[in-house]
């Protein structure tokens, strides 16, 4: 769903001093859990992927994803209510402990 350059300063707008919910995955994704404005279009995401979990799409990513794509949703469409479903295997989040 590509966005306008007016649609984008109109859901700026409204995120401009406000917060993602997970803290914790923000500031482990951009170092703030500030939300930034907007570029582009949330729903159209390309993913260069690499070695040694490099380009790797985990779940800090799909909370900002996700959270980046309501705020448009809730600003461009407020007569319309949104569901969503993931497909996310828990295994995917696990790793060998170490020691």
């Amino acid at each position: 769903m590509p966005m306008t350059k007016e649609q984008l300063d109109k859901v700026n707008e409204k995120r401009r001093g406000t917060y993602y919910k997970d803290k914790g995955a923000m500031e482990r994704l951009r170092g703030t859990h500030l939300k930034k404005d907007l570029t582009s279009s949330p729903f159209i995401r390309s993913l260069e992927y690499g070695a040694n979990l490099i380009g790797y799409w985990g779940y800090d990513n799909i909370i900002e994803q996700f959270e980046d794509c309501v705020d448009v949703i809730k600003v461009l469409y407020p007569e319309f209510e949104s569901v969503w479903e993931f497909d996310q295997s828990s295994g995917h989040t696990k790793k060998k402990k170490m020691g």
